[in-house]
C-alpha cells in the first residue's frame, strides 16, 4: 500500500492546485479605479468604483486614499441662486454665494482647479458689471478684473450669454484685450516642519499687514483658510518644536530649501521659486510646492501701488497629499504605456496591483484603461457613453480585464495553456503510477 503513495500525493497536490484558482484570480483581478481628469470626472470614477465592488474587484483601500484617486465632485453649482439674487438685485447675496465657491475651491489644494474657478470667477465679473452700488469707474475696473482673471485661467471660457448685456460684453472684450500694468508680489514660504524659511525674512505683524488682498468674502476667506489637507495655517502634525528664525539657518540649507520650491501661476506650469515676481495687476491664482510637502492654493491681488507680499506655509504632506501629488504625475504622462511607470509609483503608494484609469470624458464619453502596474502591462482603451446601462459599462470594464494579446494584459498564471498541460501530466502521470503499482503489487493472503 505504501507504494501507491506517490500518486495519492499527486493528486492531493491537483486537488490544491484547482482550489487555489479561483483565490488566486480574485486576488489578482482587485483594482482600484483613478480618475486623472479633475473634479468633473468624479461622479464617472464613483460610477466604476460602485460596478467594480459589486463585481468583487475593488481594492479596499482607505477612504481618505480612495478620495484622493477618484477625486472629489465639483462644488454644488450656485449659478442658478446668482441668476435669482442678480434678478431680485440682490448683489450681496450673489457675491456671498460666489465667495463661498471660490472658498471650497482653494481648499481642494491637490486637485486642479483652474477650470471651475474661472467660471466662478466669470459670474463674480458679471455681478459687478451689473452693481450699482459702486460709481461707474470702479464697477467697471471690478468687472474687468474679474473677468481678465477667468480668461487668464480658461482662455476658451464661455460666459452664459443670457446674462451678457452689450455693456458687459464690451466689458470683457476690454478686459481680454487690455495691456494690464505690472505689480510685484514679494513671497516668503515657510517650510513647517523645521521652521526654515525661503525667500525675503521679515516680522510676523509684517507679513500679516502685507499680505495680498484679494476681492470678495471667498478670496479673503481663502487667505485664512488652508486647502484641504495642507494645514497651512499652522497644523502641528510633524512640527518638533518652536521654528527657530530664518537668520539663524546656515546659508546653504536655505538655499538647498529654496531650490525645492515651485511655483505655478494662474494654472500654468510649475517654475522654480523666486522670492520676487513681476506679474500684471489683478487677480492671479498661486500655487506654491515642495517635495514631501502639501501644496497651497491662495488667491491674490497684485496692485501698483506697492509690492504685496504674501507668506505661505507648507506642512508635511499626508498620506493623501501624496496620493493627490502622484495622481497629478501621473495624469501629466501620455495615456497608454508612456504613463505606465507613473502607474506603477502611484499602485505601490496605495497597495494596489491593478489601476481602472479614467483617461478621457468628452462629449459624455468615458475611456479607460486597466494598468497591471504588478505585472508592468496595460490593455487597450475601451470607452461608454455616460447613457449606457450599467450592463454596458460592466462589457466594456470586463473587456478592459479580460484582454490579452499585443497591447493588452497577458493571461494570468492559471489561464495558460502550459500550466494546464502540466497538470494534465500530473494527473496521467498519477493515474499511470497506480494503475503500474496495482499491477505488480503482489496479493498478500491473510494469515500466513
Amino acid at each position: 500500500m505504501s507504494r501507491a503513495r506517490p500518486a495519492l500525493a499527486a493528486l492531493v497536490a491537483l486537488a490544491a492546485l484547482v482550489a487555489l484558482v479561483p483565490s488566486a484570480a480574485a486576488e489578482e483581478k482587485r483594482a482600484s479605479v483613478v480618475n486623472v481628469l479633475g473634479p468633473e470626472a468624479a461622479p464617472v470614477a464613483a460610477r466604476l468604483r460602485r460596478l467594480l465592488q459589486d463585481q468583487r474587484r475593488l481594492a479596499m483601500l482607505p477612504e481618505e486614499v480612495t478620495v484622493a484617486l477618484e477625486g472629489q465632485p465639483p462644488p454644488r453649482p450656485v449659478f442658478d441662486d446668482v441668476r435669482k439674487a442678480l434678478a431680485d438685485f440682490r448683489y450681496q447675496d450673489a457675491e456671498r454665494l460666489l465667495g463661498e465657491q471660490i472658498d471650497e475651491l482653494l481648499r481642494r489644494s491637490g486637485a486642479n482647479v483652474a477650470q471651475p474657478l474661472a467660471e466662478v470667477l466669470g459670474w463674480r465679473g458679471l455681478v459687478a458689471a451689473v452693481d450699482d452700488r459702486e460709481k461707474p469707474a470702479e464697477q467697471r475696473r471690478r468687472a474687468k478684473q474679474y473677468f481678465a482673471a477667468a480668461f487668464a485661467l480658461n482662455a476658451e471660457l464661455v460666459i452664459d450669454p443670457s446674462m451678457t448685456s452689450p455693456r458687459v460684453r464690451l466689458f470683457m472684450e476690454e478686459a481680454k484685450r487690455q495691456r494690464p500694468e505690472m505689480g510685484t508680489l514679494a513671497l516668503t514660504v515657510t517650510l513647517r516642519r523645521s521652521g526654515r524659511r525661503i525667500g525675503p525674512a521679515r516680522e510676523a505683524s509684517e507679513a500679516r499687514e502685507g499680505e495680498a488682498a484679494s476681492e470678495g468674502a471667498g478670496a479673503a476667506q481663502a487667505r485664512r483658510t488652508p486647502a484641504r489637507g495642507s494645514r497651512g495655517d499652522g497644523a502641528k502634525d510633524g512640527d518638533e518644536g518652536g521654528a527657530s528664525p530664518a537668520g539663524n539657518e546656515p546659508k546653504e540649507a536655505a538655499a538647498a530649501s529654496a531650490a525645492t520650491a515651485e511655483l505655478s501661476i494662474d494654472g500654468r506650469p510649475s517654475a522654480p521659486f523666486a522670492e520676487s515676481l513681476e506679474l500684471p495687476v489683478g487677480l492671479h491664482l498661486l500655487r506654491v510646492t515642495a517635495p514631501k510637502r502639501a501644496s497651497v492654493l491662495r488667491l491674490v491681488e497684485i496692485t501698483k501701488a506697492a509690492p504685496v507680499r504674501l507668506q505661505v506655509e507648507l506642512a508635511p504632506e499626508t498620506t493623501q497629499d501624496k496620493v493627490l501629488r502622484l495622481v497629478g504625475e501621473t495624469a501629466s504622462v501620455p495615456e497608454g504605456r508612456p504613463r505606465l511607470a507613473a502607474a506603477s509609483r502611484l499602485g505601490a503608494a496605495v497597495g494596489a496591483s491593478q489601476l481602472l484609469m479614467l483617461e478621457a470624458f468628452e462629449s459624455q464619453r468615458a475611456k479607460i484603461r486597466l494598468y497591471d502596474v504588478k505585472g508592468k502591462r496595460l490593455s487597450q482603451q475601451f470607452s461608454f457613453a455616460q447613457t449606457d446601462s450599467s450592463a454596458a459599462v460592466a462589457a466594456a470594464v470586463d473587456r478592459a480585464f479580460r484582454m490579452s494579446g499585443g497591447d493588452g494584459l497577458e493571461p494570468q498564471w492559471y489561464q495558460r495553456w502550459q500550466v494546464w498541460a502540466g497538470v494534465g501530466a500530473v494527473v496521467a502521470g498519477g493515474i499511470a503510477t497506480a494503475v503500474i503499482i496495482s499491477a505488480t503489487s503482489e496479493p498478500r493472503i491473510r494469515g500466513l
